[in-house]
């Protein structure tokens, strides 16, 4: 799971990158979510060698994000817990009606802490992030011992 978890931050940060380039300069700051804490370890890490294909992917999140955002002092990844994350809504098992996924809906509208200044943001930074055990063992698997 955590591999396609990285996957999905590749292609947020792809279609993230894509509108910025295609809409001049209508857009002014892209900031970027995850609920996985262990992608956005290795989106962060740039102390441990990781193996191949995290590596590639960590690569390409990290060019995009950075040519979307050149003048940012922190890297613009965030962790948002999973009962914030309106992506969840299509991404995992739920009991939606279409109704909630029409016009004035959060998928549409997105939810109201997106209107908030990033400070007032239920986001943690990646500086704030603890993991478990169990979280540390899987982000360690996918990096050569050191």
């Amino acid at each position: 799971i955590p591999r396609n978890e990285l996957e999905g931050v590749r292609l947020m940060a792809e279609a993230a990158y894509d509108v910025k380039r295609d809409s001049d300069d209508m857009v002014e700051e892209i900031l970027y979510f995850t609920d996985s804490t262990i992608a956005m370890s290795w989106c962060h890490n740039l102390g441990k060698k990781l193996r191949l294909y995290v590596l590639n992917r960590v690569s390409q999140v990290r060019k995009l994000i950075n040519d979307s955002n050149p003048n940012q002092e922190e890297f613009p990844l965030y962790h948002i817990d999973g009962k914030n994350n309106i992506a969840d809504i299509l991404t995992k098992p739920h009991n939606i009606p279409p109704l909630d996924l029409g016009v004035g809906s959060g998928w549409q509208n997105g939810l109201e802490w997106m209107t908030h200044p990033l400070n007032k943001m239920p986001i943690t930074r990646y500086s704030d992030i603890s993991v478990s055990k169990d979280e540390e063992d899987v982000i360690n698997t996918e990096c050569f011992p050191e």
